[in-house]
């Protein structure tokens, strides 16, 4: 089954690069890479935030329909991640007093998986954020090994579209 996830996970990837090379909008470049994200991974939602060093805030790249999030860097699961430089992964969203409240009651957090995001010298430019894994149990490490995956081979395209803003 592994052999099989892999080989039809890399033929999606050849389609999707295909996809993106050939958009010329950022924005909708954006959102190819996080709905291919939200499917590969099964989850309701996918947003991908940028670091903003001077407002010390996270900004979202147009993700998911929503043109833009911003959230202070110094509270949340968005935050820690950032911060530890490591995934985390929250199955019992509402045991986490990490969360900001008034984010979880907008959008019905029940599981997450955050993890960094590095840019071209290392440096922690950002997160990405799947919410709402569909099916029971939540988030996983095979989750977590998948995303990771994606997360390096879009790192390029990220990178490029948060130099252009």
């Amino acid at each position: 089954m592994v052999e099989r996830l892999n080989k039809d996970l890399m033929e999606r990837l050849i389609k999707l690069n295909l996809k993106i090379t050939q958009e010329i909008d950022s924005t909708k470049k954006i959102s190819v890479i996080t709905t291919a994200i939200k499917k590969i991974i099964k989850a309701q939602k996918c947003y991908i935030f940028v670091h903003d060093k001077n407002s010390k805030s996270f900004w979202s790249v147009y993700s998911d329909g929503v043109s833009y999030i911003e959230i202070p860097d110094s509270k949340g699961i968005l935050s820690q991640s950032y911060n530890t430089r490591k995934t985390i992964i929250n199955n019992s969203i509402d045991l986490d007093r990490n969360l900001l409240e008034s984010i979880d009651l907008e959008y019905k957090i029940k599981s997450i998986i955050s993890m960094p995001v590095f840019g071209f010298d290392d440096e922690c430019i950002g997160v990405v954020q799947l919410l709402n894994k569909d099916g029971d149990g939540g988030f996983n490490e095979v989750d977590k090994k998948v995303l990771l995956f994606l997360v390096k081979h879009f790192t390029t395209f990220i990178q490029l579209i948060v130099q252009e803003n």
